[in-house]
């Protein structure tokens, strides 16, 4: 999103240049003095000053060219028209700050081009939007656990995989873009206060958040989910209480062979949380 921006502002600022040079260009020839030629000068002064001259130094030579323009047109020139004046002294600070904004987005797009891959890298492992690690960094996680798990003969050790989510999420965000966002940062909030140092918390997408617990017994993986959904439940924006779906699989060597990879155990989580809204459903009724 950031890299579409900056192209946009690049694009923009580019064009703005162009503009503001064909600008003066035609003030120039629209004045009764010849000073077309000067003004061209003019203007590959200033954008060779705002390409390569730093931003302090150049706002220093913009103030003393413009204190010495407007003391050698008013005093010295007379003949000029008073329209020439202001077309020469405005040229050299406004071309030299139009360049400068130049410089400054596309040298980002340079650095966004540069690092490209990194920041792929980055946004592949990494959710700024929750500062939660995302499904590919979890997977990696599940894999390493369950390749352990399976070559363990003698540790008793297994991993609980808790998926919370939030329902209707894509509705409301369609319609409430600000709230959406302040209902995530608070479950983020909620899910690292409330849940231990040692498990792995990651956002999957559509607001579901995956927690990855290593031999955690059972008796504290259920006062943990217990504590996550009560604080869950206060959650209230706007007057909009948000309703949550959570379920949890217990991994060991007795079943690791049939959920070997996180998108099993995930296509499970679905299932139970699906299953569950479907047996409350016709409890209520």
């Amino acid at each position: 999103m950031k890299r579409i921006k900056m192209i946009r502002f690049g694009t923009l600022t580019i064009f703005l240049i162009a503009m503001t040079i064909v600008s003066f260009m035609l003030l120039a020839d629209m004045s009764a003095n010849n000073i077309t030629v000067a003004m061209a000068a003019l203007i590959l002064l200033a954008v060779a000053s705002g390409l390569f001259i730093p931003s302090v130094l150049l706002s220093w030579m913009v103030v003393l060219i413009l204190a010495a323009g407007i003391f050698t047109l008013t005093i010295g020139y007379p003949l000029i028209s008073n329209f020439t004046r202001i077309v020469v002294i405005a040229a050299y600070p406004i071309l030299s700050f139009v360049t400068i904004l130049g410089r400054h987005f596309i040298g980002d797009l340079g650095w966004i081009a540069t690092n490209r891959a990194n920041i792929e890298a980055y946004v592949e492992h990494y959710d700024p939007a929750v500062n939660f690690q995302t499904l590919h960094t979890a997977s990696n996680t599940f894999s390493k656990s369950a390749e352990f798990i399976q070559k363990q003969n003698k540790l008793e050790v297994w991993i609980d995989v808790t998926a919370v989510q939030w329902s209707h999420h894509e509705q409301y965000k369609q319609f409430h873009a600000s709230e959406d966002a302040e209902i995530l940062s608070t479950i983020q909030t909620i899910l690292k206060q409330d849940r231990l140092p040692s498990e792995s918390i990651y956002y999957v997408d559509n607001a579901t958040f995956l927690i990855i617990s290593h031999t955690v017994s059972e008796t504290n993986l259920m006062q943990l989910n217990n504590n996550v959904n009560d604080q869950l439940a206060t959650i209230m924006v706007d007057g909009f209480k948000p309703q949550f779906k959570t379920a949890t699989m217990h991994i060991n060597e007795k079943n690791i062979d049939k959920y070997s990879s996180l998108d099993l155990a995930m296509n499970k989580l679905y299932r139970q949380m699906e299953t569950d809204i479907i047996v409350e459903y016709m409890q209520k009724h």
